[in-house]
């Protein structure tokens, strides 16, 4: 029974040190290989090898420079793959990539955190609209159906949604709080 408590904790631990991670992984991905499709397939082999070797992350290290070593193993080998494709990085070049996206966790921190405390400021219906939009990647049609509005009325309200979000994350950073 102490076993399941542990690794319940361990899945706990790293999902929330993934959540933080997870976009400066995927914009490395997006940054080394060409097609959209294969940088997402990517970003799935790397959070499953991340999870299966989660016990050997040293928390005294960074997480997402960790979990950016797995993502470079994974492009590296991805490329050996794909040789016949005369467009891809070599090693120094993938490190210099890796080591700019590792600098972006700093960046995006504040504004990760703004935009969370700023959802959740939103009304549930349009808190809803953005989720099933930009979270879950549901077709524009098929939210507006679920909203009984048009697509052009949905495309109207996620740009007012959009704005609000600007506006609270812009104030939030500049004054240090949401």
């Amino acid at each position: 029974m102490e076993h399941e408590s542990t690794q319940s904790d361990d899945r706990g631990r790293f999902a929330r040190l993934w959540v933080t991670a997870q976009p400066v992984v995927a914009a490395f991905l997006n940054a080394s290989v060409r097609r959209r499709v294969e940088a997402e397939d990517l970003l799935q082999d790397v959070a499953a090898a991340a999870m299966v070797d989660f016990e050997s992350y040293d928390p005294q290290r960074s997480f997402t420079g960790w979990a950016l070593g797995i993502a470079r193993f994974r492009v590296l080998n991805h490329f050996r793959t794909a040789r016949r494709d005369r467009h891809v990085f070599g090693d120094a070049a993938l490190e210099r990539l890796a080591e700019a996206c590792a600098g972006l966790e700093s960046q995006t921190g504040p504004y990760r955190e703004a935009l969370g405390q700023c959802l959740d400021k939103l009304p549930e219906r349009q808190r809803q609209m953005i989720e099933l939009r930009y979270v879950e990647s549901v077709a524009r049609r098929d939210v507006a159906e679920r909203f009984g509005v048009t697509p052009a009325a949905l495309g109207m309200a996620l740009h007012r949604i959009r704005g609000a979000l600007a506006e609270c994350i812009e104030s939030s950073v500049a004054g240090g709080g949401a």
